[in-house]
């Protein structure tokens, strides 16, 4: 969550941190968790409705959302902890090769579409299959 004064927050200890929080947010159960940091603050409570969600999904998800905000360089680093806790999952890498592109990164996305026709060789989504002649391998 986008939260006024969180960057006033980030120099505080963790615990010092969590004190304040709980006392904005009194009403959440005890062992929520909160961190804070590029200027928001997460908030994570025990039992909350996600639990069927694995930690990669749940950091696609925060991906998705940075790199539909046009913030490339952030959710570059998402998705590539999404990779590294589950390296076959093509949606993330497909999503980190637009990313790549965005930020003028040509090879390394080139090297992520070759990575998602290795995984899956019938996959062939139209932004693999028209992609700009940059993306393209060099004979």
């Amino acid at each position: 969550m986008l939260m006024r004064g969180a960057e006033e927050l980030a120099h505080l200890p963790t615990d010092v941190q969590n004190a304040k929080l709980a006392a904005l947010f009194p009403f959440l159960p005890a062992g929520t968790t909160f961190t804070v940091a590029d200027g928001s603050v997460t908030i994570e409570v025990p039992g909350a409705g996600m639990s069927g969600v694995t930690e990669a999904e749940r950091l696609a998800a925060k991906a998705d959302k940075r790199a539909q905000g046009g913030e490339f360089a952030k959710s570059k680093p998402i998705y590539e902890q999404v990779l590294q806790l589950n390296p076959a999952a093509i949606e993330p890498r497909r999503n980190l090769t637009m990313v790549c592109y965005k930020l003028g990164e040509f090879e390394e996305a080139k090297d992520h579409l070759i990575e998602i026709l290795r995984l899956d060789p019938s996959n062939r989504p139209p932004n693999v299959v028209g992609c700009p002649n940059k993306l393209r391998p060099t004979p």
